[in-house]
């Protein structure tokens, strides 16, 4: 995608009218482009706000058409970005040992620069521009991270119990548990 993501596409995309293989180059688009990751994480914010109104009072869902043409500039000013968000994979424990769950990481503000990518295996998740890895090795959970403009902090959620978030620095290394299901929670904050 060589030019900025049309208004179009930006409003099928926000509307979850579009399936995965259409969302990827606007994925990758958003992972190089500055500009196109404030409109997506613009278009975050105004999806998290319409959100919290619908569950705090009778004002309804404010997130049509209109709302996205203001997100991408159109007929209205432009949201203000968050600049926090997470990304969460879910982990399962398999005959050969631990691997990633078989679906797309759930992502948030921030956490919707990174196109991650699952291998067949799905033991490892590599984004497209190298900002970030994920492997398992054993019983450990290896992580990568070479982003200069995020902060991110790391956990794995078990059953019921948080350890401590772990600071990432360029290689982080989290101990599975022995069995069982996990989810690994990664916390960004713009640096």
């Amino acid at each position: 995608m060589s030019n900025h993501i049309s208004q179009e596409d930006w409003i099928l995309f926000c509307n979850g009218e579009m399936t995965l293989p259409e969302k990827m180059p606007i994925l990758r688009h958003c992972a190089e482009c500055p500009e196109c990751r404030a409109l997506m994480d613009a278009a975050n914010d105004l999806r998290f706000a319409a959100a919290r109104s619908e569950s705090t009072s009778e004002i309804g869902n404010f997130m049509d058409e209109q709302a996205y043409r203001a997100v991408a500039g159109k007929n209205g000013p432009q949201a203000v970005s968050g600049t926090k968000g997470y990304l969460s994979f879910r982990l399962e424990s398999t005959e050969n040992g631990y691997c990633f769950a078989d679906e797309d990481p759930a992502a948030d503000g921030f956490g919707n620069r990174y196109a991650m990518n699952r291998s067949t295996d799905g033991r490892q998740f590599l984004e497209d521009a190298g900002a970030l890895s994920l492997q398992i090795t054993g019983s450990r959970l290896l992580l990568q991270f070479n982003d200069p403009e995020a902060v991110a902090t790391a956990q794995l959620i078990l059953d019921g119990s948080e350890p401590p978030a772990v600071t990432l620095g360029s290689e982080t290394s989290l101990d599975l548990p022995p069995d069982g299901f996990c989810e690994l929670e990664i916390t960004f904050e713009e640096a």
